[in-house]
């Protein structure tokens, strides 16, 4: 029974992150195109268009991982459970657009990096844990835990998109980078679902859930 919750619950992040990354590969494609950097109505505009991509993967990914968990723990709220996984991840996907509205990172006063980071980084590792766990807390006890195992999957797993849409040549059609974001979203998926499946199949073995 563990190794079959395991197994589905890796294929639901897989899928959940293939159908969601869609929603902020293709916004960040109309944002290319449209927005021009350096301007406050272009800062605005990409800060808006991460949250609406954030909305969109975070809703795909909850509703996933809600088709597996509601099996197991039928009292779950979906509603909540997409909810709070959509916000969470519009809150992560502006902290990660925030920095580079402020300009390029490299020319930027060390200060402003530091500081930034110690105020966003925080709020990122904690965000999609912490709202899921709004709703897990329910539902199971110790689900502190589940903070931590998101704190631990997500920062690895969003290094794979940026890896696989960094070695894309600055000059290539947006096409390839749209290609690009996919696969590196589809393999997060598979890695933070390995991450957060262990945490959560001990905490469910743990109540007999």
């Amino acid at each position: 029974m563990k190794k079959s919750f395991y197994i589905k619950w890796v294929l639901a992040l897989t899928l959940g992150e293939l159908v969601g990354f869609l929603s902020p590969t293709l916004v960040g494609a109309v944002g290319y195109l449209i927005v021009r950097e350096g301007t406050v109505v272009g800062t605005i505009l990409i800060l808006l268009l991460a949250a609406i991509g954030g909305l969109g993967e975070g809703a795909a990914l909850g509703f996933a991982q809600s088709v597996v968990l509601r099996p197991r723990i039928s009292s779950l709220s979906r509603r909540n459970w997409v909810l709070y996984t959509a916000m969470a991840a519009a809150i992560a996907w502006i902290l990660g657009m925030g920095l580079s509205v402020l300009g390029d990172p490299s020319r930027l006063h060390p200060l402003v990096v530091v500081g930034y980071f110690l105020i966003a980084g925080p709020v990122f590792l904690l965000s999609i844990g912490f709202a899921q766990w709004l709703e897990l807390k329910k539902h199971v006890v110790k689900a502190w835990k589940w903070i931590i195992a998101n704190a631990i999957a997500w920062p690895i797993g969003v290094m794979i998109p940026v890896i696989t849409i960094g070695l894309v040549p600055d000059k290539s059609p947006v096409w390839v980078f749209i290609i690009a974001a996919m696969t590196g979203g589809v393999i997060m998926g598979v890695v933070v679902g390995m991450i957060t499946g262990r945490f959560l199949v001990r905490m469910m073995h743990q109540q007999d859930i």
